[in-house]
């Protein structure tokens, strides 16, 4: 696996998107950990208050609070989270990368050790 992906991975791209990229763990099935920077520099900490949503196709979204640690000085995802990891089967391994794309909304990508999109289900085609 490239070594970018063992750990988070921040990007910052000319002020019209932010993502960053997380190994699956885990550690990672009830909160993920999130870049201080992409909360100080693009989420402000200010809406921490508030909802955010996770959209992991075009039909399906989860509604997820981030919040703060004073004693570890970071960031997680946590309420909501353990349902996205649910939806999506999430095993040990994946590559995550989160797209923070406008107020308070993220999308999911995720990729299997081959590095193949792990599509979340049409629930329209599952039965």
């Amino acid at each position: 696996m490239i070594s970018m992906f063992t750990s988070i991975s921040f990007e910052r791209n000319f002020g019209c998107m932010d993502s960053f990229s997380h190994s699956f763990t885990d550690v990672c099935k009830d909160v993920l950990l999130i870049p201080k920077e992409l909360v100080n520099v693009s989420i402000r900490v200010g809406k921490l208050k508030e909802t955010f949503k996770i959209y992991v196709n075009q039909w399906d979204s989860f509604d997820v609070v981030l919040q703060r640690d004073p004693f570890q000085n970071c960031y997680f995802i946590t309420d909501g989270w353990e349902k996205v990891v649910h939806y999506m089967g999430m095993q040990t391994g994946i590559v995550l990368v989160l797209r923070y794309v406008a107020d308070y909304i993220f999308l999911l990508s995720a990729f299997d050790l081959n590095g193949c999109d792990i599509v979340a289900p049409n629930p329209m085609t599952v039965r």
